[in-house]
């Protein structure tokens, strides 16, 4: 080959290896370009959910645990011994009463005084936490507190109502106690047998319990969480120098109402929500710690708090930066860059996919026992009634509820409920076939779909396997706990042919089984009305 034909053969190797490398190029820098929207776009819509899903997180751990402390309230008001001191003022019971919020001291650990005080005001018994060894206060230090606010208030009270106080920090003779001890008064008006009032029992919620609860865990989370009051004072912030402005002078004008008036407008305007604006997104609900309650506050209105997760503008363009120069890094071969594109791809697709699974998992199935819930269960339901209607055969449902798990709950704590729950579903799951539906409905109820029984007897030996697995105590991390099931079993088509009836007799049929003595099983039958 001459000097002239190599030198032209280059020539159009030249050309056509240019052209290629434009055109893949371009195709490569248009599916990095659409690439980085995608996972942009795709990165803001999980941020959010996840916000929106740690923020629901904290509003119900909050709920549940304001929950426990009324319960704790409402029990001492009512309490046994309490009741018969009153009907007859002897030192034997004074003392009982005494013991028993020492015991509710040393093992709540949350509450910084437990009191009883008379109609006068006069302290009878009060239980000092102190430093975590809890001691009764001795006859002579106890005080009259007829002119505090709290007791006025909480004596004003009806049957039933409850009295709470803002979140704020103790004062120790007129001054702010340090370190800084964040506190709720929670009281219930106390009633002797004949219904006359006789005074009020008084709690002293250590503060910092709730926010350390709230903090742990949205710390999980990408967002800053913080707590507000009414009046858009943080009660939590990552800097804790703007926390209680309210409490001191220099702080009155460290508000999020001041630093920014029209976010706070929003917030402050609506129960939940989510807020994007230049400055980040802004995640929100409100806590009322006496929602489905009556009663009154401190200052005499609603009180409520404002959970807020904030992620800043800077932290949401931290990934797309990153993202950027990782991609514009890439760029160096086209080998290379066509490799890790793909890579990255398969990361978009996959994250994607594991994210909507995320929802549909929680959309569908109960977070604690991974059991299917209320939503997928009715789903599963219907079709099952669809398939034996098509098929000519049986199928039955089985409404489950546990008996003696409310003493777990209280006895044990919520912990040792929820490890409960889970221990049941498991020995539950043990006694179905692969083809039934066990569901958890809600709480300690239980739901359970036969697709294919052979007539009542396959109910009946389901129902006896599961009364026989519960019968063995369960052993948790905070102790044994024992606990039964009372079951109510409907059958298609002898009981209904929709779902409302069948789950509704099912239901009857299982509040039988708990007035029969509990922990067995109850078909439906002539004494059940069906609805």
């Amino acid at each position: 080959m001459s000097a002239i034909d190599r030198e032209q053969l280059v020539k159009k190797s030249l050309n056509t290896f240019f052209l290629l490398f434009l055109l893949f190029g371009s195709l490569l820098g248009g599916m990095v370009v659409v690439f980085y929207q995608l996972q942009t776009q795709n990165y803001d819509e999980r941020i959010c959910a996840e916000e929106q899903h740690s923020v629901a997180l904290q509003l119900a751990v909050a709920r549940n645990h304001f929950s426990s402390i009324l319960s704790d309230l409402s029990f001492l008001a009512e309490q046994e011994d309490l009741k018969a001191y009153l009907e007859m003022p002897a030192g034997q019971l004074l003392t009982s009463v005494s013991s028993e919020y020492l015991t509710y001291s040393r093992s709540k650990k949350i509450y910084d005084q437990i009191r009883y005080l008379n109609e006068q005001g006069d302290e009878i018994v009060r239980v000092n936490y102190g430093t975590g060894a809890p001691e009764i206060v001795p006859n002579e230090k106890l005080q009259n507190k007829r002119d505090r606010y709290y007791f006025l208030e909480t004596f004003q009270l009806q049957k039933g109502e409850i009295f709470i106080s803002p979140l704020d920090l103790n004062i120790e003779h007129g001054t702010v106690e340090l370190p800084l001890k964040p506190m709720i008064r929670f009281g219930a008006p106390v009633f002797d047998q004949t219904g006359v009032k006789r005074g009020i029992v008084l709690l002293n919620y250590l503060g910092r319990n709730i926010l350390d609860l709230i903090h742990d865990v949205g710390s999980v989370a990408r967002g800053e969480t913080m707590l507000l009051n009414p009046d858009g004072y943080w009660l939590m912030h990552p800097d804790s120098n703007r926390e209680w402005g309210f409490m001191f002078e220099e702080g009155k004008n460290q508000t999020l109402a001041r630093q920014s008036p029209e976010i706070w407008r929003q917030i402050s305007a609506t129960e939940s929500g989510q807020i994007r604006e230049a400055t980040g997104i802004y995640t929100f609900a409100t806590i009322n710690p006496l929602e489905n309650y009556t009663g009154m506050f401190g200052s005499g209105k609603d009180y409520s708090w404002k959970i807020i997760s904030f992620i800043s503008a800077d932290n949401l363009a931290s990934y797309s930066n990153k993202l950027m120069f990782n991609l514009f890094a890439l760029g160096a071969g086209l080998f290379l860059v066509a490799a890790t594109a793909a890579w990255f791809l398969a990361m978009a697709v996959t994250r994607r996919k594991l994210y909507q699974a995320q929802l549909f998992s929680l959309a569908h199935f109960d977070t604690l026992t991974n059991l299917p819930n209320r939503t997928l269960f009715f789903d599963r339901l219907s079709q099952g009634l669809e398939l034996s209607k098509r098929h000519h055969r049986q199928c039955a449902l089985l409404y489950l509820d546990l008996d003696g798990f409310k003493y777990v709950n209280d006895s044990l704590g919520h912990d040792a409920g929820d490890e409960l729950l889970i221990a049941v579903a498991q020995r539950m799951g043990r006694c179905c076939r692969s083809s039934d539906t066990l569901a958890r409905l809600g709480g300690d109820e239980f739901a359970l779909l036969l697709s294919e029984v052979n007539r009542a007897q396959g109910a009946q030996v389901c129902a006896e396997k599961i009364l026989a697995v519960m019968q063995e105590p369960f052993a948790l991390e905070q102790g044994t706990a024992e606990v039964g099931v009372s079951i109510g079993i409907s059958m298609y088509p002898e009981h209904g042919a929709t779902l409302d009836v069948l789950l509704n007799s099912a239901d009857q049929a299982m509040y039988l089984s708990k007035s029969r003595g509990k922990n067995t099983y109850t078909f439906v039958d002539e004494s059940i009305e069906l609805t």
